[in-house]
């Protein structure tokens, strides 16, 4: 009983932590950059990395200025950013600093 209720309180908890106290000032921070950008989103268990790399490196070929977030590294066209997320999900002030200056370079 205990766990239902504390699993019950931990999506407001995490919505308040991460949305409205982190992620929300960091939109408004950087302009709300995900709103100049067309994203893609690849979700799954496995390949992930791989299949944006993939989809990044195609969509660079075809001459459309990319920008890539993954676990490894970030991608503004052909210039790498070691950003030391090694994580799913970035903290939400750097994906969206990441992504404003993706839309500064024309991405």
């Amino acid at each position: 009983m205990f766990k239902l209720w504390l699993y019950r309180l931990k999506r407001p908890y995490h919505f308040l932590k991460t949305g409205l106290f982190a992620a929300l000032p960091a939109q408004i921070k950087y302009r709300f950059p995900e709103r100049q950008l067309t994203i893609i989103a690849v979700t799954g268990t496995d390949g992930k990395t791989t299949t944006s790399s993939l989809l990044h490196q195609m969509l660079s070929e075809a001459g459309i200025k990319t920008g890539l977030i993954s676990t490894i590294a970030a991608k503004i066209g052909a210039k790498s950013i070691e950003t030391g997320f090694h994580v799913t999900s970035p903290p939400p002030t750097l994906l969206f600093q990441v992504m404003a200056e993706m839309r500064e370079a024309g991405c």
